[in-house]
């Protein structure tokens, strides 16, 4: 057997059958993959028919969120697009969720084994410009170490809070 008929026969034994389950939810229509095996295998789409536009997907491997799920969603009173990118690992949220107004990240949260770990930042837009807002550091899901604020240059602090374990710690 040539190098060639091999990969094509080892490529045939990968695939897989996968079947698409459609879920209506009035306004909106799920479509939700399933392998062989009856687990969800494949990318999980919603689907606005409003809007006529994909709102949601999100990966699946062996019944489990794998990869980066996109939310997507529009704010009317701000008359802003809204972007959140989730990562997942074995159905845990795992790595920096970043949230994007208008095509440009607002927040940065990070998580590790589903549970918020490390310093989350804050953005917002002050004229039109986009500026540090907020750090606060979190362990094991729980406010700890320093919390920033500040102005609306982006540089300034406004306020600073020392945490630990989820406690303000007393100013000294």
């Amino acid at each position: 057997m040539s190098e060639i008929d091999k990969k094509r026969t080892a490529d045939t034994k990968s695939l897989q059958t996968i079947t698409i389950q459609r879920i209506d939810c009035g306004d909106f229509f799920i479509d939700v993959p399933f392998n062989e095996a009856g687990q969800k295998d494949g990318i999980e789409i919603t689907f606005d028919k409003r809007i006529q536009k994909v709102i949601e997907s999100i990966p699946y491997k062996n019944d489990k969120r794998n990869g980066l799920a996109v939310s997507l969603f529009y704010d009317k009173e701000k008359g802003q697009d809204g972007r959140i990118e989730t990562p997942y690992v074995d159905d845990k949220k795992d790595g920096t969720i970043l949230w994007y107004t208008n095509g440009v990240v607002i927040r940065e949260d990070p998580f590790k084994n589903d549970v918020r770990d490390g310093t989350v930042i804050d953005y917002k837009f002050v004229n039109s410009d986009r500026v540090l807002w907020a750090e606060t550091s979190y362990k094991n899901g729980v406010k700890d170490g320093v919390a920033i604020e500040y102005c609306d240059d982006g540089k300034t602090i406004k306020k600073k809070t020392i945490w630990k374990n989820g406690e303000l710690e007393p100013k000294k």
